[in-house]
């Protein structure tokens, strides 16, 4: 694998990235020895933040097999990086409405950077629903970190015209 790596184009390396990210998202679960190297090689291939690579995260984002926490950590990592504008996040809005309940500061940090990035993105759309109760539960969570970053997201949302992500919050 090293040696692949080494010597593949950045599109076969994406490619690999990709398919590794199709295998464990259809995964229920992963055999420890395989979790381990997933996870190194997932690790690794994150630390080189190539970008393209990285565009076919959505996939890893999905895999419920890997410990949610460490996914949302590398999304917002992702989120992040200069050039992250390519993404759509209607897919990884829906992940974040999946991990809400076990994760809230994460998914409020990971939305936050996602308006964020709306002047930046060709085409912005997140199903409603799914942006409502993010926002929802960081604008009423008792931490205030999160509650501000609640705030900011909708403050993007607001300047960026997106009014209807926020009608019904009260």
């Amino acid at each position: 694998m090293d040696h692949f790596l080494q010597v593949a184009t950045p599109g076969q390396r994406a490619v690999l990235f990709g398919q590794a990210g199709s295998i464990v998202s259809n995964a229920d679960t992963l055999e420890p020895k395989v979790a381990v190297r997933v996870y190194e090689y997932f690790e690794r291939r994150m630390a080189k933040r190539d970008s393209d690579e990285l565009a076919h995260f959505t996939l890893w984002l999905t895999a419920n097999c890997l410990d949610g926490e460490k996914r949302l950590k590398a999304f917002s990592a992702l989120l992040g990086k200069p050039g992250t504008s390519d993404l759509h996040f209607f897919s990884e809005v829906q992940e974040l409405a999946k991990l809400l309940p076990t994760h809230l500061g994460l998914v409020a940090e990971c939305f936050e950077k996602i308006t964020v990035l709306i002047p930046k993105t060709k085409h912005f759309y997140i199903d409603v629903d799914k942006g409502k109760s993010i926002l929802r539960a960081a604008l009423k969570s008792a931490d205030n970190r999160i509650r501000q970053a609640g705030e900011r997201a909708r403050d993007n949302l607001l300047k960026n015209g997106h009014q209807n992500y926020l009608e019904g919050l009260d």
